[in-house]
């Protein structure tokens, strides 16, 4: 079993040790693997850690992230998004916001001259206002994103909510079932770089019209490839 967790400090891979029954953890900073190794790992997020934690501490390698996530960035780059983000100044709050929301969604939508129905799964990212700390949680709100500010967004603990009800597309009424889901890192990585990049467009932290990116030539294809290449062949790996 591996897994990854985000701290206040760093990124750690731990690997279960079957001989002391604990988990061994070592720093991602430490190893020589690029990050794209633990994309099925398992994803955890302590306490009090935020955006601007996990930015910061994704930066090194925004240039793998720039491969992996291409589809997903709308020809923005990690880095650049990543400066513009962490660049943005306060500004005053419209909502009270307790905790910004990694979360699981589903949707069963019935189809015409079919008995079974299709299923749709996605995630997001919210903001979470909680109504009552003791209540049981059901008059909590969630926003969008799109209505808070930057330094909200970033500055606000991250939680990753691990349970996913899927809802009839028309009726909208209790889930028809749920249960609990993994977060992987492909997927975690995934929404929050798709959406930080539509936060950017929407208010305006990156225009559209100032993008000027090149798609990627066979040169920096293959020296992306060959630098990959150096880390399995020439490297240690780390793991053992």
């Amino acid at each position: 079993m591996q897994k990854l967790t985000f701290t206040k400090q760093s990124i750690l891979v731990s690997f279960w040790d079957e001989t002391s029954e604990k988990w061994i953890d070592r720093n991602i900073a430490d190893t020589s693997l690029p990050i794209t190794w633990y994309l099925p790992y398992e994803v955890h997020i302590e306490k009090n850690v935020t955006l601007r934690d996990i930015i910061n501490m994704l930066t090194p390698y925004s240039e793998q992230l720039n491969f992996v996530f291409l589809a997903y960035l709308n020809g923005v780059q990690v880095e650049d998004l990543f400066i513009e983000l962490l660049s943005r100044p306060a500004e005053p709050h419209n909502l009270k916001i307790d905790a910004i929301c990694l979360l699981w969604m589903g949707k069963v939508k019935p189809l015409p001259d079919i008995d079974d129905p299709q299923i749709y799964t996605f995630s997001a990212l919210l903001a979470l206002e909680i109504i009552d700390e003791e209540d049981d949680g059901s008059e909590d709100e969630l926003h969008s994103i799109y209505d808070i500010t930057v330094d909200q967004l970033l500055d606000t603990s991250i939680v990753i909510d691990d349970f996913l009800e899927y809802y009839d597309d028309d009726k909208h009424d209790d889930a028809l079932f749920s249960g609990i889901i993994d977060w992987k890192f492909f997927d975690f990585i995934r929404t929050l770089l798709s959406e930080l990049v539509l936060y950017s467009f929407t208010t305006d932290i990156i225009k559209k019209s100032d993008l000027n990116t090149d798609p990627i030539g066979p040169a920096e294809l293959f020296e992306h490839l060959d630098k990959l290449d150096k880390f399995f062949k020439d490297e240690p790996t780390d793991l053992d």
